[in-house]
């Protein structure tokens, strides 16, 4: 592939700089971008892990909401996440009216 464009900009500035620069300088700057290389990576890998088991709690979270509501015999298919909270609360305000068996007025 043939140099084109912008890249023969970058190409005739870095050879000028290595002409202007003392030979130690460059090493100095190539030991800085790589040192500015692996702590990107390491981010980046921080940041991967990080969406990772942002995202496993959210489906963890998704899972048990279905659940609670299918021990409730709510039907979930179709539904939000928050209509099927909506029909979780409805539910249990319904069960917590009901008294139980056996109790007394």
């Amino acid at each position: 592939m043939p140099i084109e464009g912008i890249e023969w900009f970058i190409v005739s500035a870095i050879i000028i700089l290595m002409i202007l620069w003392k030979p130690e300088k460059i090493g100095d700057i190539a030991k800085a971008l790589a040192r500015a290389r692996i702590e990107f990576e390491r981010a980046q890998i921080d940041f991967q892990e990080m969406v990772t088991t942002t995202m496993k709690e959210i489906e963890s979270e998704d899972r048990r909401l279905i659940e609670v509501a299918k021990r409730l015999e709510i039907k979930t298919e179709g539904l939000t996440k928050e209509q099927i909270r909506e029909e979780i609360e409805k539910k249990l305000k319904e069960l917590s009216k009901i008294k139980p068996q056996g109790s007394s007025p």
